[in-house]
């Protein structure tokens, strides 16, 4: 599997020989006896490439996934060797990474100075199958799903927003709402967004028709889309950590539509100590979060 693993990777037997530190007759003669003992053709010869055929291809994303496991084996190993914890793995949208994460993994990193920390950032459905495939210990999003495999623990929770110029007639309202948005340009959310189907189920209901002049799925993107003056953004309230950007003014958007920030974890799987103070300061970090959003939204209809 590593000879054939290094030959998909550097495309050739030669490169994927040197990488291995052995010959180039040993790499043929092994792709041979593994092509003979799986009674399947691997590669076409062309020339002095290899290109893999279709049974490979099948193959090679699981060929992937166990590489991807030795690597984290391997470098597990080499920090325990060292000293360190076993890493923490979050997984977590962008936004929610920004709002309540950086704080939270500050205070475990001064509580356990051991535990590294890995974050990656994904989109609400890649975190979630970050953490139902094990890649990940715990994940952040907004608007879960309902999973048997996975614990969907609430952090906080905020309300659909509108973004404003300061000087528009609309921005003198204590809320929004569908009606006076009829005849604006919107800025709205992304078209997967269980939040955005949640606005689109209220224009319905109130059978009133939007102008959707720019459409995303990134809450500081359209922001700024909003900063240049192309409409009105329906947002998530998590953007609002990084700063309302000059010029313009946030209103709560009425109805009311609200999304809970959760961390996610699976079921079956107990936290570790170091999972569980990341858990208890995410907690902290998002109930800080919270005050000031009520504050600024009290404010804002004030």
């Amino acid at each position: 599997m590593e000879m054939i693993w290094a030959i998909l990777n550097h495309g050739t037997m030669a490169k994927a020989a040197k990488v291995l530190n052995i010959s180039q007759p040993a790499i043929s003669r092994m792709v041979k006896h593994a092509e003979d003992r799986s009674g399947l053709q691997l590669f076409e010869r062309r020339g002095t490439r290899l290109v893999p055929t279709a049974h490979l291809q099948a193959l090679s994303a699981e060929f992937a996934r166990v590489f991807h496991n030795v690597d984290r084996v391997q470098r597990l190993a080499t920090a325990l060797q060292e000293g360190w914890g076993r890493p923490i793995r979050v997984s977590s949208m962008a936004m929610l990474a920004g709002t309540f994460l950086t704080r939270a993994i500050a205070q475990l990193r001064a509580d356990h100075q051991l535990t590294p920390a890995v974050v990656k950032l994904n989109h609400r459905t890649g975190v979630e199958q970050d953490i139902q495939s094990d890649d990940f210990d715990i994940g952040l999003v907004h608007g879960v799903s309902e999973s048997e495999t996975l614990h969907a623990e609430p952090l906080c929770l905020g309300r659909v927003v509108c973004l404003l110029p300061a000087g528009h007639p609309l921005a003198g309202r204590p809320e929004v709402g569908p009606s006076d948005l009829a005849d604006q340009e919107i800025i709205s959310m992304g078209r997967m967004s269980p939040l955005s189907n949640k606005v689109n189920a209220v224009f319905e209901a109130e059978l009133q028709s939007r102008r959707i002049a720019v459409q995303t799925a990134d809450s500081r993107l359209a922001a700024q889309f909003a900063a240049e003056g192309l409409g009105i953004a329906l947002l998530d309230p998590f953007f609002l950590e990084s700063g309302v950007p000059e010029g313009l003014v946030v209103r709560p958007f009425a109805p009311r539509i609200t999304t809970t920030c959760f961390a996610i974890y699976q079921r079956n799987r107990p936290l570790t100590g170091p999972e569980t103070a990341l858990m208890a300061s995410l907690h902290v970090a998002a109930s800080a979060w919270q005050k000031r959003f009520e504050a600024l939204i009290s404010g804002a209809q004030g």
